[in-house]
């Protein structure tokens, strides 16, 4: 888990990752899904998503480029797992975030 946190880019499939760890795929699966409560695939999608978001939102990365730094090849992908995932688009989900900005008082103007 921890490895996939720190390497979201990587392109893993589940022999992969189960060979990190030296076990069969099959034993490796069942072992995450207990930890976890998902997939190891599953774990990975979230964990980028949630990277993705934090690169766009408070690293204001643009969209493409927060996608391709934690993996994603496609954008379209990414933009149809981040709504799936967050419920609201990346765009939309930057919008709002900038409306908020504008709404807090500033910190410098304290009395």
């Amino acid at each position: 888990m921890a490895w996939i946190k720190q390497n979201p880019q990587e392109k893993n499939t589940l022999a992969s990752l189960a060979e990190r760890t030296l076990m069969s795929a099959s034993s490796f699966r069942q072992h995450f899904r207990i930890i976890a409560g998902i997939s190891p695939m599953q774990f990975q999608k979230q964990i980028r998503l949630q990277q993705a978001r934090m690169l766009i939102l408070q690293e204001k990365y643009a969209i493409a480029e927060a996608a391709n730094l934690v993996g994603y090849e496609s954008i379209s992908q990414f933009s149809r797992e981040y709504k799936r995932f967050f419920g609201i688009t990346a765009k939309k989900d930057r919008q709002e975030q900038r409306n908020e900005d504008k709404l807090e008082p500033s910190r410098n103007n304290k009395e």
